[in-house]
């Protein structure tokens, strides 16, 4: 099972890799066009669901706390946690915040990738994560 650091760590570079947001039409997407993902879909590792979790029974833009109330133990499973107990939903939630609070200015890559460091350091300090090493001084400027 990962840790919340370990989890941290996969969402911020998978973001950083990846350049800009998981969106379309309809808003945030954990599995969006050309194979983009969200800070959250970056953590799960079944695709089918991650799919599922953008339609369905799900609108779009449904938050992981809802999902994990209908289908705790799938997503406990996709996101490679032993049982239920262990999902850390806040942590979740607020990592999945944080990428969406980025997409007001999705237009511009680095302005999106700006924003997610600065989103992803406040974070990182109110979970008392560390911020990989190779980023934490990064700027990037619009």
């Amino acid at each position: 099972m990962r840790t919340i650091q370990q989890m941290f760590e996969t969402a911020v570079y998978g973001l950083v890799k990846q350049g800009k947001p998981s969106r379309d039409k309809h808003g945030c997407k954990y599995r969006g066009p050309n194979d983009t993902r969200c800070a959250v879909g970056f953590l799960i590792e079944d695709d089918t669901l991650a799919q599922q979790m953008d339609q369905d029974v799900f609108s779009d833009g449904t938050g992981i706390k809802t999902i994990f109330e209908a289908i705790p133990h799938e997503v406990a499973r996709a996101l490679g946690c032993s049982t239920a107990n262990d999902v850390p939903l806040d942590f979740l939630d607020e990592l999945q915040g944080a990428h969406d609070n980025c997409l007001f200015n999705d237009a511009d890559a680095s302005v999106f990738i700006r924003d997610w460091l600065e989103e992803t350091r406040r974070l990182a300090w109110r979970w008392g994560l560390k911020m990989p090493a190779d980023l934490e001084a990064t700027e990037v400027t619009p």
